[in-house]
C-alpha cells in the first residue's frame, strides 16, 4: 500500500533520519518491499544505487518484489522477485516513461507489500529516491516567451511535469545530495519528510589495495614520467561535466585521462590541438574496470556544470586520491578545503588547485583523509537509510488501518 502525501514545513535532512532510525529501532521483522526502476544494472547511476541497496536490502532479510523493464541476471538476490514491464522503446523518451509509471502503478496495486521505494518518476511509491535535478530547474532557464511555450504548449513538458508532481507527492522523498534537496524546496516547496540519502561506495572493492597492481602498467600505457602528474576525469556528456574547462586548465607536466564516452569527439580533438595539450590529453573511451584509471591518476576532478551527485568522487576517494570538485556537484558537499581535496566555483580557480597539486606530500596527505571520508560513506549505510525510511513507512500504513478499522 502507498501513503499520503505529506508535504507541511519542518526539518530535514540527516538529523530527521537520525530521529526516524530511533523511533523504528524496536521493530526488528523483515518488510515487504517493492523497488521501482526501468533498468536493474549497473549502466548508470540511478541504476547502480538502485542495485547496490536492493540488493544489501534482501541481505538484510527483506523480501523485495523488483518492478523493472530490464535486469542483470548476474544481481539475483535470496530474496528477491523479478517482475518484467513492457518496454516501449520505440516511443518517445518522456511518454515510455509515462507508460512504464502507470503500468508499473497497475502492477503495484497487486502486490502485498509494505512500502514501495521507487527510483523513478512515477504515479505509485512511498519513497520516491529523487535522482535528478527538477524538470522546472531547466525550464527556469528559458527566456518569458520561450519558457511559456515549454509550460504551457508542449505536450512533452506537460508529460515531465505531471510525472514530476506524481513524484513530488511522495509521501517521503530521499533526494541523492544536498544540491538536489535544495532544489526540492525551492521548485516545489518540499521540506518535510524529506531526507538526503547519498549514493555509497564499496571501500574494499575500490581502495588502495585494490588498485595498486594497476598503476605500473597503466600509467606505462599512456606514457607517463614518474614526475609527471596524472589527472583523471571519469564520466559522459563532456559539455555537462565541464571537459572543456579542464582541458583549457592543463599545464606543463601534467597528463589528463579522459574515461567515458562524450559527445562531439572531433570538437574535443581540435580543442587539444588548438590548446598544444594533444599529447597529454588521453581518450581512453568506456571502461568495464575502472580502477586501472585510479590506480594511475594522482588526482580526480569533476568540473560538472550540473551533477546530481557524482560517483566517481566517492570512488576516487575510496581509491586514495584527493579530488578536486566543482562547486555544483552534489559530491562537493563531502570534499573539505585542504583537507581532502578542493571546491572551486569558477574556471579560472582550477589551474592554480592543479598547479598545488603537483605537491607529492599534500597529494598524499589529503588522499589518505578522502579514504577515511570515503570509509564513512558505504552502500550499506545508504541501505540503512533507505530501510529505515521504510520502516517508517510501514508503522505508519499500520496506525492508518487500525484508525480506519
Amino acid at each position: 500500500m502507498v501513503s499520503a502525501p505529506n508535504n507541511g514545513a519542518s526539518a530535514s535532512g540527516t538529523g530527521q533520519l537520525s530521529a526516524l532510525t530511533a523511533g523504528t529501532k524496536e521493530t526488528s521483522s523483515h518488510l515487504r518491499l517493492a523497488v521501482v526502476v526501468k533498468k536493474f544494472m549497473a549502466t548508470g547511476g540511478a541504476e547502480r544505487y538502485a542495485m547496490e541497496t536492493t540488493r544489501r536490502l534482501c541481505s538484510r532479510g527483506h523480501q523485495v518484489a523488483l518492478v523493472a523493464r530490464q535486469w542483470d541476471t548476474t544481481a539475483a538476490a535470496d530474496g528477491l522477485s523479478l517482475h518484467r514491464l513492457p518496454d516501449y522503446e520505440r516511443l518517445p523518451s518522456v511518454l515510455n516513461s509515462w507508460l512504464f509509471a502507470r503500468d508499473a502503478a497497475r502492477l503495484l496495486a497487486t502486490l502485498p507489500i509494505d512500502a514501495v521505494i521507487s527510483h523513478e518518476r512515477g504515479f505509485r511509491q512511498d519513497i520516491a529516491v529523487v535522482h535528478t535535478f527538477p524538470y522546472h530547474r531547466g525550464l527556469a532557464r528559458y527566456p518569458g516567451i520561450r519558457k511559456i511555450d515549454q509550460l504551457y504548449l508542449s505536450p512533452r513538458s506537460w508529460l515531465h511535469l505531471h510525472l514530476e508532481a506524481q513524484q513530488m507527492s511522495s509521501g517521503q522523498l530521499a533526494p541523492v545530495s544536498e544540491t538536489i534537496r535544495d532544489d526540492l524546496a525551492r521548485y516545489y516547496h518540499r521540506t518535510r519528510n524529506v531526507t538526503v540519502v547519498n549514493p555509497g561506495v564499496d571501500p574494499d572493492y575500490f581502495s588502495p589495495g585494490s588498485i595498486d597492481g594497476f598503476r605500473g602498467s597503466a600509467r606505462q600505457a599512456i606514457t607517463v614520467s614518474p614526475g609527471e602528474t596524472v589527472i583523471l576525469f571519469v564520466g559522459n556528456e563532456f559539455r555537462r561535466k565541464g571537459l572543456d574547462d579542464l582541458i583549457a586548465a592543463l599545464g606543463a607536466a601534467q597528463h589528463l585521462v579522459v574515461v567515458g564516452k562524450g559527445e562531439r569527439w572531433p570538437r574535443y580533438r581540435r580543442l587539444v590541438r588548438r590548446l598544444g595539450v594533444a599529447g597529454q590529453v588521453h581518450f581512453m573511451g568506456l571502461a568495464d574496470d575502472v580502477r586501472p584509471w585510479y590506480a594511475a591518476a594522482d588526482i580526480l576532478v569533476l568540473p560538472s556544470l550540473a551533477e546530481a551527485f557524482g560517483m566517481c568522487v566517492l570512488e576516487a576517494m575510496a581509491c586514495g586520491l584527493p579530488v578536486v570538485v566543482r562547486n555544483h556537484a552534489g559530491a562537493a558537499a563531502l570534499v573539505k578545503k585542504e583537507t581532502n581535496g578542493f571546491v572551486f566555483h569558477r574556471a579560472d580557480e582550477l589551474k592554480p588547485l592543479l598547479a598545488r597539486l603537483a605537491d607529492r606530500h599534500l597529494r598524499q596527505r589529503l588522499g589518505n583523509e578522502a579514504r577515511r571520508t570515503a570509509q564513512a560513506c558505504t552502500w550499506d549505510k545508504a541501505a540503512e537509510r533507505l530501510e529505515a525510511l521504510s520502516r517508517q513507512v510501514a508503522v505508519e500504513l499500520k496506525r492508518s488501518h487500525g484508525t480506519q478499522a
